[in-house]
């Protein structure tokens, strides 16, 4: 749970960099970037690319981050090597103490003159083929790389092997179209043949490209799904389509299921059921070994076929697994009629399209596990919050309120004028807090009204409902990124509750301003202060956490204090543009 953020961000920087990847052309530049971004986002000192010599039965670099001019001619073996053993294993290998394991090769580092110290290779494999191994060496900061670096690693790799596909098949269309320029003379008698069969393909490469497009771009599965089928539907000129995907067990006993989430101009008197259980010997069974499309020549001549299928007639069926991860995901299936037969091509971009949905869904699901892991997280927070001041303070009221009532009974009122002050005053602390933690349960402000507007109803809401005189100067702003805003916010609203749980202020200001392209927030109380080498771990974690904010938007915070003379928080925030 404590590496779901972190997962989270790497998960959509992947997805942004796949977005980018669509719009390069060169496979060259697309292998480059790769590499850049994977060390980048696992912090390494170098990434490169090896991919499968046929010829020499080795590995060679096509892609580095550094020492590129050196290491390209380098050939790596098979059989001696970490990356050979994550080529051949297919699976990833971690090496946390490269010196002390036997398969590591030495030549690389004796030609770059840079040792390795600790190496994460990961198979590069399209289907059932292997490709080559994407590999990282030195975790910066002499860490060690973890599973959360494995899964970002293997993400990049599926985007790596679809870039080396990609440009596979450019590269044989090209010399398809340039076969077919040299003998164009042959084949001027089948020009409309051929432009017709150019058409199809054009056809084909759209929905492919719109697919991806729908991929990047949607955050809604019903709509990823629904439009990727309309769009494969359309190109392959079929009657109807289906997505079915697995449903997640609840217990280890439960059967697999699967679940029809989207379907398209299915016949209305085609009782499918919502759900169905995979049988030994039937088509998903058979999908889930061969991990490869399943065309059914005729529907109605196939024993595998549920009764209401068979009852539609000669139909021609062409199913493809979801297999992101090694997991079937679900299935798309689609129908036309029977004396259509699927051909190669089609068959390759059903592949592929599916391949595309499998990534999404993938993504999906871990982006819904993050999601729910920091909601988690967020509840587990304000329990805490809960017990630490809320809950506290009632069971201080409720200890003094039975004093009170004691030294009631024995008539001693000087004491009873004592509990019950202290029962007052811990009332209000308590609907402080209560007020605090109501106020952070409410919407996003940000989005509705504003940096200012969301910073007054802050003070509005908590500050002056908590009997403490508010002091607001908001100067007018530039429209500012929505991250810096709110950043901005957080810090704001944390040095708030600082001041509202521990200062016993009267008066708070705020002041935000803008001068030479300096943002300047300043938040200042006359509360009692403190020495801040002397902060607790309540303020010291808010501290922590203001000032981690501060660099991630290259500010600088500054905490003024004194016991007795109140406390003043300072951000100065460079704005570019």
């Amino acid at each position: 749970m404590r590496n779901s953020p972190r997962r989270l961000r790497r998960m959509e920087r992947i997805l942004a960099i796949s977005r980018e990847l669509a719009s390069i052309l060169s496979p060259e530049e697309i292998l480059h970037r790769i590499v850049q971004v994977a060390a980048d986002v696992i912090k390494c000192e170098s990434v490169g690319i090896l991919l499968l010599n046929e010829q020499t039965n080795d590995l060679r670099f096509v892609a580095v981050t550094r020492f590129q001019n050196q290491l390209l001619d380098i050939p790596v073996p098979i059989a001696s090597s970490i990356a050979g053993a994550a080529f051949t294993t297919a699976q990833p290998v971690i090496v946390n103490q490269v010196a002390d394991d036997p398969r590591y090769y030495p030549r690389v580092a004796a030609t770059t003159g840079v040792p390795a110290r600790t190496l994460l290779a990961v198979p590069l494999q399209f289907r059932n083929r292997k490709i080559g191994v994407l590999e990282a060496e030195n975790k910066k900061r002499y860490r060690r790389f973890d599973a959360v670096d494995v899964e970002t690693l293997t993400a990049l790799a599926v985007q790596t092997t679809i870039a080396i596909e990609n440009a596979r098949l450019f590269e044989q269309a090209q010399q398809e179209i340039s076969a077919r320029a040299r003998v164009e003379d042959e084949l001027r008698q089948q020009r409309d043949q051929f432009e017709a069969r150019v058409a199809d393909r054009t056809r084909e490469l759209s929905a492919l490209y719109a697919v991806s497009a729908i991929a990047t771009r949607s955050q809604n599965l019903e709509t990823l799904l629904n439009e990727s089928l309309a769009q494969v539907m359309t190109a392959l000129h079929c009657s109807s389509g289906a997505i079915l995907l697995t449903a997640e067990k609840t217990s280890a006993v439960e059967p697999a299921r699967l679940q029809l989430v989207a379907h398209c101009n299915m016949p209305p008197d085609l009782a499918l059921p919502r759900e169905m259980f995979p049988t030994e010997g039937g088509w998903f069974a058979a999908l889930r070994e061969q991990r490869r499309p399943l065309v059914i020549s005729d529907v109605a001549a196939d024993s595998r076929a549920p009764a209401a299928m068979r009852a539609l007639g000669s139909q021609a069926l062409l199913m493809s697994p979801l297999y992101p991860d090694g997991q079937m995901l679900g299935v798309i299936g689609l129908l036309r009629g029977a004396e259509q037969a699927f051909t190669a091509e089609e068959i390759a971009l059903v592949t592929t399209v599916s391949d595309q949905m499998a990534i999404a869904l993938h993504s999906h699901r871990l982006r819904q596990m993050a999601q729910q892991a920091a909601l988690l997280e967020e509840r587990h927070r304000l329990a805490r919050d809960l017990h630490d001041s809320v809950t506290q303070a009632l069971y201080g009221v409720t200890l003094f309120a039975q004093a009170s009532q004691s030294s009631i009974r024995v008539g001693n009122l000087p004491l009873t004028g004592q509990y019950i002050g202290r029962l007052n005053e811990t009332a209000r602390q308590a609907l402080k807090e209560m007020r605090l933690l109501i106020f952070e349960l409410r919407p996003s402000l940000l989005e509705q009204v504003g940096l200012a507007g969301a910073l007054r109803q802050r003070m509005e809401a908590v500050e002056r409902r908590a009997g403490v005189a508010i002091e607001l100067k908001v100067a007018e702003l530039p429209d500012l990124p929505g991250e810096l805003e709110s950043h901005l916010y957080q810090i704001a609203q944390e040095a708030l509750n600082n001041i509202l749980k521990h200062s016993a202020a009267t008066w708070v200001a705020l002041r935000l301003t803008m001068e030479a392209r300096q943002l300047h927030l300043a938040i200042e109380d006359n509360g009692k202060g403190f020495d801040p080498a002397k902060v607790g771990s309540a303020a010291g974690i808010g501290f922590a956490s203001m000032r981690e904010r501060a660099e991630r938007i290259g500010g600088r915070l500054q905490i003024d204090s004194k016991p007795g003379v109140g406390t003043r928080v300072s951000l100065t925030v460079p704005v570019v543009g």
